[in-house]
């Protein structure tokens, strides 16, 4: 698997839309999945650096950090992955119906 890594800092997330305006829903998905992404490159960035720090690994309060963080990645990816297999499945449904 390949990733790219993309600059949060590159990119606009913030809506372009008037005060009152009807958004569509998936606009607002997207923007969302999109957020997501990018806060969970950083996150996994973060996580990286200091797994490969040796000062973490000699300082018992940055390894219990590191250990928190990466407890909140893992579960922010695994509820990613089980609601996108869901989204998938009621696709499939749809379309055999």
């Amino acid at each position: 698997m390949h990733f790219f890594p993309i600059d949060p800092a590159a990119v606009s997330l913030q809506p372009a839309i008037a005060e009152g305006q009807a958004v569509p829903l998936s606009d607002r998905f997207k923007r969302h999945a999109a957020s997501a992404y990018l806060e969970a490159g950083v996150d996994r960035a973060v996580i990286e650096g200091m797994a490969n720090d040796p000062v973490t690994a000699s300082n018992p309060a940055l390894l219990w950090e590191l250990q928190q963080r990466q407890e909140a990645y893992t579960k922010r990816m695994t509820l990613a992955a089980v609601m996108t297999n869901h989204l998938v499945k009621g696709v499939e449904t749809l379309v055999k119906t």
